[in-house]
């Protein structure tokens, strides 16, 4: 490669820096943190959200950047992480951000301004991205006798709060029990699929006359990464014996 030609490519590559902000499948923006000084040094803040900032998975931050160079700005653009997707134009900058399952955790956007000198500032938005706690459980049980017993399938789906996906929040362990008031007559533990149902059955040997107006499955969804679990409540009709 010819003299200079790498740096002639990179320079490239930055200045064809993507105009949206929020999807990771485009890289290619590093960040640089070239420090500048002087009272025509340029300088950029968030405005908006106040730091420390907190999400929800599937919420939308809407960072608002403010920057200023005497100089002139050429570059004003906002970061998530050191090669991931970013804004390109002449600030403010006023755009909205989706919190991704992938976003989990404790991390950075990054707002920098270059001027007509070559000089960058930036500025870090701290940013803590929580697991959405599920917005309810859904659960329809049936049950049947089998001679003496009484076994009961139950079928449901976890809800999901807008703007979470499948693939960021169907997991778990959901446990279905069986009671007779308050009294627990079985209980089953299995996973939840990936379409966010269950399917579980437990069953009882106790006499079905006596289940027939008391009988009620408890379902429970555990998932680690959320601290409270997701329950409901539902009772079981069992089908009518007609006697000859």
């Amino acid at each position: 490669m010819a003299p200079g030609g790498e740096t002639a490519r990179r320079t490239r590559e930055a200045d064809a820096c993507p105009t949206v902000v929020g999807d990771a499948s485009a890289a290619g923006c590093p960040v640089r943190t070239v420090s500048a000084s002087g009272p025509d040094a340029p300088g950029v803040r968030f405005a908006a959200p106040a730091t420390p900032a907190r999400a929800k998975v599937g919420s939308t931050v809407a960072p608002r950047v403010e920057a200023v160079a005497p100089a002139g700005a050429t570059l004003v653009r906002i970061l998530d992480g050191p090669r991931k997707v970013c804004r390109a134009a002449t600030g403010p900058l006023d755009r909205r951000w989706r919190a991704g399952g992938d976003a989990v955790g404790r991390r950075a956007l990054v707002a920098e301004v270059r001027d007509a000198l070559g000089r960058v500032a930036t500025a870090d938005l701290d940013l803590t991205v929580e697991r959405a706690a599920p917005s309810g459980v859904t659960a329809t049980p049936a049950g049947r006798r089998i001679g003496r017993a009484v076994r009961v399938e139950t079928r449901g789906r976890l809800r999901l709060p807008a703007g979470v996906t499948a693939a960021e929040a169907c997991r778990g362990r959901v446990t279905v029990t069986l009671k007779l008031g308050r009294l627990t007559l079985s209980s089953r533990a299995s996973g939840l699929s990936r379409d966010c149902t269950y399917r579980s059955t437990v069953s009882t040997r106790r006499a079905a006359a006596s289940l027939a107006r008391r009988l009620r499955v408890d379902v429970r969804v555990e998932r680690n990464d959320v601290p409270t679990s997701t329950t409901t409540s539902k009772r079981v009709s069992l089908p009518v014996v007609r006697r000859r």
